[in-house]
């Protein structure tokens, strides 16, 4: 390709873009018309007992260390996987061992 059918081609690209025809506004549409909810609210016999709010984050266990490589081998971390975390009211969330 020569510097001249490059010019050309830059021309043709930039140039009014004959045989395009501009795009026509879109249509306005109004506001979203207001709605009637049809979800209930949760009454206190359906919610689970106790909190969720961990009660010493130094309670904590873990599984042993794990190595977390990136895609491209650059970065490696190591991080220790949390096993079970203690909450209000006696409440243990344990979490599965990572693969």
């Amino acid at each position: 390709m020569s510097a001249s059918d490059l010019q050309e081609s830059g021309r043709r690209l930039l140039g009014s873009g004959d045989g395009f025809k501009p795009l026509a506004p879109a249509a306005r549409i109004g506001a979203r018309p207001g709605e009637v909810a049809t979800g209930r609210p949760s009454s206190a016999a359906n919610a689970a007992p106790g909190s969720l709010i961990e009660t010493d984050y130094a309670e904590r266990l873990y599984w042993s260390a794990v190595q977390i490589q990136s895609t491209d081998g650059l970065l490696v971390l190591e991080v220790e996987p949390i096993r079970e975390v203690k909450c209000e009211g006696d409440r243990v969330m344990s979490f599965k061992q990572p693969a």
